[in-house]
This record gives C-alpha cells, sequence and structure tokens, in this order.
C-alpha cells in the first residue's frame, strides 16, 4: 500500500529556530497553566493542563490536515508566521480572561453543578487555543519538511526541554502572571524567525509590534500594582474573592500570599484545644496561604514566652507534653507555630525544615519583626528541604520529629494530580522517621478527625502499624498512642484533630497512664491505647483480625505507599456510585468523604469532556476528510501511532512521580526529570536521521525493538536505585537520575520520527490522521495514567506504558509490509 514518497524541502536555519522556539514557548506556557490552575481553583485541576496541551496540539494538526495539497515554501512560511502570531496573542488573551472566569469547583452536587462543568468546558477550549496555534505551525513543518523530521523533532524536543527550565528561572524570579508575557513575547519571535519569505513578510511587522507591545505590557505589569494595571491579576481564589492581601510572592512550585491585619487583636490560634484554653486569649495573627488555602498562622512574638503559653494547651504538642527537654525536628515550618511550641515548652534543640523557601523568607525576613526572628533562636536551627530527604541524608537522631497539618493541596510546577500527593504520609517515610528517633522517642502526626467518619485518622493508624512491621515489630499496638480533641463550646475553635504518637520502643504501662491521666487532665478523648480502641475500625486496623470489615469500608484506609502515594486520595473507585455513600453525603459526610468525591467526580467530568472534544475535533474531521478504507487498511500506521501516544505519557508522568522522591524537592523533580527525557529523547530522535530509507523497516524495528526492554530494565531498577541514592548529596542524585533517564529518553525519541517517516513511505496523505490519533491518545492518557495509578499503584501505570511499546515494533513491521504490497 504505497501511495508514492512525499518529497520535500529542505528547512533552513529559520525554519529550525522557529519550531525550537514553538517548542520552547508551548512547554513553558503547559507548565504555567499548571500554577494558574492550582491558585485560580482547586490543586486537582493542575494535571488537565497536560491534557489541554494535547488536545490542543491535536486538533492543530486536523486543521494542517485540511490545508490545500503542494503548498510552496512562500504559502507555507506565510501559515507559519501567522499562526506564530495567533499562539502570541492568544497565549495573553487566554490567560486575562481565564482569570475572570467565575469557577466555583466544588459545587457539582448544588444547583449550580450544571454550570460548573460548562464553565469547565469553556475554560478547557479557552485555554487550549494557544496550543492549536502551536500544533499548526508544528504539525505542518513536521509534514512539509517530513524528510528532515528526524532533525526537527530533536530541535523540538530540545526547545521544550529548555522551555522546562527556562520557565523555572521566570517563576523564581518575577511573579507568574508576569511571565506570560515573555512567553508570549517569544512566541512573537518565533513568527519573526519564519518571516523569511515573500509570504512571510507581511507578517513581520505585526510581529514586531507584538514583540513591543507585549513587552511593554509584561515590564509594566511586573512593575505597576494591580490598580493600576489590572490587565492580568487574580480576583477570585478557590471561588473566593481575595481581600486583605498584605505580602504576594510566587516561586516555581506556589503562590505565598499573607492576609489579614496584624494591627487587629483576634482570638489566638490553635489546632486542638484542650478544655482549659483560655477562649478569651487575645493575640495578634495574619494567615499565611499556599495557592490561596492552606492556611497558616503568623503569631506575634517579642521573646516573651508567657505570651504564647497557650499553645501548651494545643493537641498538635502532644509530644512536647509528653517528652520533656527533649530534641525536636519539625517537619513543615508554615508560619512557625510548631516551633513557637517547642520554645513554651522549653525544649533543648529544634530543628526546622521546610521545603518551601519562600515560606522561610516570609517567617524570617518580610515578617520577622512580627513573628520575633525564630531563627535568631540558638537553639533553633531552620534548614529550607524537604523533611524525608534531609532525614535520609542525616546520621542525626531525635527525641520528637512533629508533624501538624501538613496538605498538599496546591500543586507542583511538575503539575498532574499525579504528581501532587505528599510523600510524607507513606509507609516508607514514616518507617524512615522512626528510625531517626531515639529508642524512646516519639513521631506526632495530627491530622483532622472528622465526627462519625475519621477516614485520615484510620489511614494515619494504618501507617503507624505498617511502617512499624516494616521495622520488624511484632506488636505494633503497643506503639501507638492517639488523642482527640472533644467538641468544644465556640464554633470558630477547631476541634476536629487528633494527634497520633508512635515510638520506635513499646510503651510501657506507666508511659500508657502518663497519657490518660494527661487526656483527662486536657479534656482530650483517647482514640488508640494498647489496650482501647474507640471503634470497630480502628481495632480492625491495630488487629489484623478482620480484613473483611476493612474491604467493604467504603473509603481506603490501608496505608499508602511510595507506589500509591494518595493518602488524601481514599475514595475507591467501585464504590462511587455506593447508595452508602450518598446517603452519608446527605447525613453527616465528613469533608474528606466530599473532597474524595468531588476529586474524583472532577476525574469522570474531565475525561468524558476530554473524550467528547477529541471525538468532535479530531477524531471525527479527520475521518471526514479521509479515504475510510485507506484508513482501514492501515491500521497498522493507526494502532502504532496509538501505542505512542498512550506509551511516552504513561512512562513521563510515572517515572517524573518516582523519581521527584529521589530528588526530594518539586523543582528538581521538574527541571531535571522533565528536561531530562526531553533532551535525550531529542538525541534520539536526531540519531534516527542515520537509519537510511532502504534500510527502514529492518534498522527501525530493531531500533524500536530496544525501547521496552530499555524501559523494563530502567523500571525494575528505579525503586532499588531511588534506595541506593537517596541518602546521598543533592548533586549525586541529581546525576545518577540523569543517568537513569538518558537510556529511557534516548530510546522513546526514535519512536516518532521513524514511524512519521514509515507513514510517509506507505500513506503520506494519512500524516496529519496519525498525529490527531498520537494527540487524542496523549490526552486520554493524561488522565488514564492518574486513573491507573491512584487505584493500583505507580508501578501498574508504568507497565502499563511499557507493555504498549512493546506492541510497537510488530506494528511498524506490518506497516512496512503494507509498502510492499
Amino acid at each position: 500500500m504505497n501511495e508514492g514518497n512525499q518529497l520535500s524541502a529542505s528547512p533552513t536555519k529559520q525554519v529550525y529556530w522557529g519550531i525550537f522556539l514553538l517548542a520552547l514557548v508551548t512547554l513553558m506556557f503547559e507548565v504555567l497553566l499548571t500554577r494558574v490552575f492550582s491558585v485560580m481553583i482547586w490543586y486537582h485541576f493542575a494535571f488537565m493542563a497536560i491534557s489541554v496541551a494535547m488536545f490542543g496540539m491535536a486538533v492543530g494538526a486536523m486543521r494542517v490536515f485540511s490545508f490545500k495539497k503542494n503548498l510552496s515554501v512562500d504559502d507555507v512560511s506565510g501559515i507559519l508566521s501567522r499562526n506564530s502570531l495567533y499562539l502570541a496573542i492568544s497565549i495573553v488573551a487566554a490567560i486575562a480572561i481565564a482569570l475572570q472566569l467565575p469557577v466555583l469547583v466544588g459545587l457539582f452536587f448544588s444547583p449550580g453543578g450544571l454550570h460548573t462543568v460548562t464553565v469547565l468546558a469553556g475554560l478547557y477550549i479557552l485555554v487550549s487555543l494557544p496550543f492549536f496555534f502551536s500544533g499548526v505551525c508544528v504539525s505542518l513543518i513536521l509534514s512539509y519538511y517530513s524528510s528532515h523530521s528526524s532533525r526537527l523533532y530533536a530541535a523540538d524536543l530540545i526547545g521544550a526541554a529548555l522551555g522546562c527550565v527556562l520557565l523555572l528561572i521566570l517563576l523564581n524570579s518575577i511573579n507568574t502572571l508576569s511571565a506570560v508575557f515573555i512567553i508570549g513575547a517569544l512566541a512573537a519571535c518565533a513568527s519573526l524567525c519564519f518571516s523569511t519569505s515573500s509570504s512571510g513578510r507581511q507578517s513581520r511587522k505585526w510581529a514586531l509590534v507584538t514583540v513591543g507591545v507585549i513587552s511593554l505590557c509584561g515590564v509594566a505589569h511586573h512593575l505597576l500594582p494591580a490598580s493600576v494595571f489590572p490587565l492580568m491579576r487574580i480576583t477570585t481564589v478557590k471561588f473566593h474573592p481575595e481581600q486583605n492581601l498584605i505580602f504576594d510572592q510566587w516561586n516555581s512550585y506556589s503562590r505565598i500570599t499573607v492576609i489579614g491585619d496584624p494591627k487587629k487583636p483576634e482570638r489566638a490560634f490553635v489546632w486542638g484545644p484542650s478544655k482549659n484554653f483560655p477562649l478569651n486569649k487575645i493575640a495578634h495573627r495574619v494567615m499565611l496561604t499556599i495557592d490561596g488555602s492552606n492556611g497558616a498562622a503568623l503569631t506575634e512574638f517579642h521573646g516573651d514566652l508567657d505570651q504564647v503559653s497557650y499553645l501548651r494547651d494545643d493537641l498538635v504538642n502532644l509530644g512536647h507534653m509528653l517528652k520533656s527537654n527533649s530534641s525536636v525536628m519539625v517537619i513543615g515550618v508554615g508560619g512557625g507555630r510548631d516551633i513557637l511550641s517547642a520554645l513554651a515548652f522549653k525544649q533543648k534543640e529544634i530543628v526546622a525544615v521546610e521545603i518551601n523557601g519562600t515560606i522561610l523568607q516570609v517567617l524570617t525576613k518580610y515578617f520577622g519583626d512580627f513573628t520575633g526572628h525564630l531563627d535568631r533562636y540558638p537553639q533553633v536551627k531552620i534548614f529550607n528541604d524537604e523533611g524525608r530527604s534531609y532525614l535520609k541524608s542525616s546520621n542525626k537522631h531525635f527525641d520528637i520529629i512533629q508533624i501538624s497539618m501538613i496538605d498538599t493541596q496546591a500543586a507542583t510546577a511538575a503539575g498532574g494530580f499525579v504528581l501532587t500527593e505528599n510523600s510524607l504520609f507513606t509507609s516508607e517515610a514514616w518507617t524512615s522517621f522512626l528510625q531517626h528517633l531515639n529508642p524512646n522517642g516519639l513521631l506526632t502526626v495530627s491530622r483532622w478527625y472528622s465526627p462519625g467518619l475519621p477516614s485520615e485518622a484510620y489511614r494515619i493508624t494504618s501507617l503507624a502499624m505498617d511502617s512499624l512491621k516494616n521495622m520488624g515489630v511484632k506488636d505494633p499496638r503497643r506503639h501507638i498512642l492517639m488523642a482527640r480533641v472533644a467538641p468544644g463550646p465556640q464554633e470558630d475553635v477547631w476541634t476536629d484533630v487528633a494527634t497520633i504518637a508512635v515510638s520506635p520502643t513499646a510503651f510501657s504501662d506507666a508511659d500508657v497512664n502518663r497519657f490518660e491521666n494527661l487526656c483527662q487532665e486536657k479534656g482530650y478523648t483517647v482514640v488508640i491505647s494498647p489496650k482501647y480502641a474507640e471503634d470497630k475500625i480502628f481495632d480492625a486496623i491495630l488487629s489484623d483480625n478482620n480484613p473483611k470489615l476493612l474491604h467493604d469500608f467504603p473509603l481506603q484506609v490501608t496505608a499508602s505507599t511510595d507506589d500509591n502515594p494518595y493518602f488524601f486520595q481514599m475514595l475507591k473507585l467501585d464504590r462511587l456510585f455506593d447508595p452508602q455513600i450518598w446517603a452519608d453525603r446527605k447525613s453527616n459526610m465528613s469533608y474528606e468523604m466530599y473532597g474524595n468525591i468531588v476529586a474524583v467526580i472532577l476525574l469522570e467530568v474531565v475525561l468524558v469532556t476530554v473524550t467528547i472534544l477529541a471525538t468532535v475535533c479530531i477524531v471525527v474531521p479527520a475521518l471526514r476528510s479521509t479515504s475510510r478504507s485507506l484508513v482501514l487498511q492501515t491500521w497498522p500506521l493507526s494502532a502504532l501511532f496509538f501505542c505512542m501516544g498512550l506509551g511516552f505519557m504513561f512512562i513521563e508522568v510515572t517515572q517524573m512521580q518516582r523519581l521527584i522522591l529521589l530528588l526530594g524537592h518539586p523543582i528538581y523533580g521538574l527541571s531535571v526529570i522533565l528536561f531530562s527525557l526531553l533532551t535525550f529523547a531529542g538525541l534520539g530522535s536526531y540519531f534516527t536521521s542515520t537509519v537510511k530509507d532502504a534500510e527502514l523497516s529492518k534498522q527501525g524495528a530493531l531500533s524500536l525493538a530496544s525501547i521496552p526492554i530499555v524501559l523494563a530494565i530502567c523500571g525494575a531498577i528505579t525503586p532499588n536505585f531511588i534506595t541506593q541514592f537517596e541518602s546521598h548529596p543533592i548533586v549525586d542524585r541529581v546525576i545518577a537520575s540523569i543517568i537513569l533517564l538518558a537510556p529511557m529518553g534516548f530510546t522513546m525519541g526514535m519512536a516518532f520520527p521513524l514511524s512519521m517517516r514509515m507513514a510517509n513511505r506507505v500513506a503520506p496523505s494519512l500524516t496529519a490522521w496519525l498525529w490527531g490519533i498520537n494527540g487524542a491518545t496523549s490526552v486520554w492518557a493524561s488522565i488514564l495514567a492518574v486513573v491507573i495509578s491512584f487505584s493500583l499503584g505507580v508501578s501498574a501505570s508504568y507497565w502499563t506504558g511499557c507493555m504498549f511499546y512493546l506492541l510497537i515494533p510488530p506494528l511498524f513491521l506490518a506497516a512496512g509490509r503494507l509498502q510492499r504490497t
């Protein structure tokens, strides 16, 4: 089935620079969307940026498919120049409009639920427009200059890799919304690269004007307050108006704000008040937020510990109540309350670790005078690091390790629901924490305790049991204590909090009596002790004697692991439509249950939305413009690009999540992992240019056969690889990650150019159709990878990707046989 080889023009240097800039801009905008979505709406939406990008690019490819045949070089130059210009304008316009949309996420069950879905679909289409114009340009370049696709695709991948790094630099240097203008200006520069022919020169003056205008707007936005230059500003965060903002700063993976009035006295803030807590205690405080949520109190402090004595009546400080004169490690500094608490209990040493450098700057620099410069106390040492990573690289042991109400409701720059869960809440992490305690030390973790359905309390109990078993403890129940706050008299005082205390050494009878007496004195309720469990679910977890009860329970309360790190996602997918769950919702559904249902329904809504859009905008137009008989006769080609789109996305997402555990920081995760994969994929693509046309079937098949072999080896060694290197310095971990990713990226990078060359030999008129298939499957894969990961584990998602790559060599050979028929 050979339509004849397609003649292909030779690209100029400007074309190579143009596709390089297009890929750079597209990747920068894709990652930037994860930040905007996380701040505007909820962190669940960050993963949608990947789907949006794939959708827009695929629809762009379909548009190219409809172009008239036999385009001249001038025609191509003009199309590329104009669409690059449209890309620049649409990037700025899409974000400016999106910031004004009234997205009321979380109201799926309300009368406004249909409005929410409608606005989400509109938002999806709006932000996909820049990717549409990028898709037109990239697919036209690779189609028109098809005989040079290996080198062009290499330039595309390397541009995307550098875009990833450049965006990180930008986001750590300027406001994220100001970065939108820089990305737009770079897109206009791509238009200049294509404005070399007589047709393209007509767009040159407009490209120059666009670069100038967008650049000036970017400077104005960066230097002037929003009230003076309101073109690009956030007015609504998490469907609430943003008010009383006194500090606002972005970095590559968060937006840190401080709200409130530092001069206005308010009730002192505690998470879990005892019955002795003075309800009339007044303190000056403001609230620090991450991406508009996850509030942490910045408390006014000027050195007088009596001023903060009320912290001695906060349940999150259970470890301090049970152990005095201790060395303490605080994971998650936040507003500094845990440091302040340790000072109030006069602990001898305090090591605090915070992953977010901007939070530390807020605490110690911008609001240092207000919070008392806690970093200047001789017994306090503060480190900018990820808590688990810090411990792995340290030989130090502590009497108390404290983790108080740490959430992950903000997406990292790596983007994606699959990338946002907290690696602190896995059994491997807790095992490491316990191993860094002194023999009688305590790991204390505080989480929500929702009356009637304390799902998070159940799960931290499972984590404690699992981590103790990992250490070889034969009777872990004797190592666990838990207390919760009794309902308080005031509605505006937090009460739904529980704290677990876990020790590597079994608690003695004296320890248990002291704990119970403390709870009685403070008015706390004992949830777990070696001789007591508050309900049958706790008892089943602690005793391992009723697996059926846990299996029938609607939530997944077993321990989360590094392979399935979704601590906050507990709803079993097969129970989503369980009538009992909805009956509970109508009565006293917990916050956790509601959040779980919203997250899962969101996935379903987005999956249905992208399926409809991909079918209407990609599949149907392609089928209408293509000879259906030709598509059917060349089915191996369609299957080839189908498997390629799914495989690459599954591998990229899952390996990124795995190695973030090793690198310990989202900024390293994004810059090292994505940059390495794309760079080596670009080198792999360039390498395929050495494969001669006469040997394409044989050499191409051998090259493609190496992909599943390399992926299987790398996938199998990754868990042990992480274990071996996680205690090494960060430079060693970065180098090790690059070495692991290099063969994966190189081999995967060969698949697309080899397959496209085969498609051009067998059926060149199907090129855009195959682009569309590849793009549509990538859209679906970005969501399916999430579903498989939190249902079956990250490894299952990874091996699913490997399975698709295993199918590629035989499909490639089958396509080669079509050429000879």
